[in-house]
């Protein structure tokens, strides 16, 4: 995937539009799932990683919903970059699922944190053990 493709992604889910950010997302999960050249690219882009980790707190409902499927898939396929943003997905999963005002309205997405939070756990568990507390508040 050349870089004109990624910056075209970068644009899409960095724009206000709905219909573009969740095409965009879907692009990227598609892309990531199909393990092409796309993970390095995906790997070195540190802008591009941001702005999934930020679509975790999206308005629009199927977008945090991509997202959060996106970061299940990278457990996976892109531990070092999981390991370097745990505190930061932390942060939001225990928001998104504890606290009254940022409480994750949609249950299908309620259920998918839960889902990436039991990965997370069975996947790093020494590096997760700093979180605990904060998980058994939610």
């Amino acid at each position: 995937m050349e870089s004109e493709a990624i910056k075209e992604l970068m644009e899409d889910i960095n724009s206000g539009s709905r219909a573009s950010k969740k095409r965009a997302l879907e692009k990227l999960l598609l892309f990531l799932e199909n393990g092409n050249e796309f993970n390095a690219h995906f790997s070195d882009n540190d802008e591009l990683q941001r702005a999934i980790f930020k679509s975790l707190t999206d308005k629009y409902e199927r977008c945090r919903e991509i997202a959060c499927e996106i970061i299940t898939l990278l457990v996976t396929q892109q531990e070092q970059l999981i390991k370097q943003q745990l505190g930061f997905v932390f942060q939001i999963i225990s928001r998104r699922l504890s606290e009254e005002e940022d409480y994750e309205p949609s249950e299908e997405v309620r259920i998918k944190f839960l889902t990436l939070l039991v990965m997370l756990y069975e996947k790093f568990p020494s590096e997760c053990e700093s979180f605990l507390e904060d998980t058994l508040l939610i």
